[in-house]
């Protein structure tokens, strides 16, 4: 038997720390062989596996490895965005409006509107519960479809096609005073990413700060995707909707990057 750097009985008592689900393509023979070992040992072959990787990077002498622990918690925070954007991009706009808020995708719905879509019917809603003065559009307080950036910066639906962010003077009356307006199409997309990563952030020791130039990147990315949303009614059927899905993975994967560099560890 050719010598082995660890044995299998020394993989097998190694304490697990915490760790992660991979896929792994390896010979027949390989993973026979280390099923026969696990058997041995009292253990499983993937457990095995999983420690001898663990081994091999703890006795490499590689400077150029970052494997810091803050390192780690980035790497999982960027798998977490990764994850999140895919789970967005796999729901239909619509799921995404009800993981937002449930209540207002239904609220005030006439007989002869039940067979539009839920962001149809929010639309209903945002257009009745909105307030408009000299052209400009302003949230009413009673409408609360949105969430907080950060404790001064709000993030709400709007009517308009295009985003942007406006910087207000400080008014200690008032907890937000710069506001990220979204079109309405995007914004259940865009702020259930946004509830995600606050709660994650929340968890794990990180914060998101955000600067002028952020903002501005943020509102470039939203605007620079065309949803190209449309929606079809019909009286005795489902609506038919329509929208470009590469534009919206493109805008979402270009947030959750501009997101992940406004982070920091605390």
């Amino acid at each position: 038997m050719k010598r082995v750097f660890i044995t299998p009985q020394q993989l097998a008592k190694r304490t697990k720390e915490t760790a992660r689900t991979v896929s792994l393509r390896i010979k027949e023979k390989t993973w026979l062989g280390f099923e026969q070992l696990a058997k041995e040992n009292k253990t499983t072959a993937n457990a095995l596996l999983g420690e001898l990787a663990d081994y091999y990077i703890e006795s490499l002498d590689n400077n150029n490895l970052d494997l810091s622990e803050e390192a780690v918690l980035f790497n999982k925070y960027k798998t977490f965005l990764e994850k999140e954007v895919r789970k967005i991009c796999r729901w239909s706009i619509d799921d995404s409006v009800v993981d937002v808020n449930f209540e207002y995708a239904h609220a005030h719905i006439a007989k002869d509107e039940l067979r539009r879509s839920y962001l149809s019917n929010l639309k209903l809603v945002f257009q009745e519960m909105c307030v408009f003065e000299d052209g400009r559009e302003y949230n009413n307080p009673g409408f609360d479809y949105g969430t907080y950036l950060e404790k001064d910066i709000s993030v709400i639906p709007t009517l308009k096609k295009e985003a942007s962010y406006n910087v207000h003077a400080f008014d200690p009356a008032h907890s937000a005073q710069n506001v990220l307006s979204i079109p309405l199409e995007k914004a259940p997309d865009i702020i259930s990413l946004l509830l995600s990563v606050k709660n994650y952030v929340k968890n794990n020791m990180l914060y998101i700060e955000f600067d002028i130039e952020s903002m501005d990147r943020i509102v470039e990315m939203i605007n620079e995707h065309d949803y190209k949303y449309i929606e079809t009614n019909y009286v005795n059927r489902s609506p038919e909707i329509k929208y470009d899905e590469e534009e919206r993975k493109a805008m979402l994967h270009g947030l959750a990057q501009i997101i992940f560099e406004s982070t920091g560890a605390i």
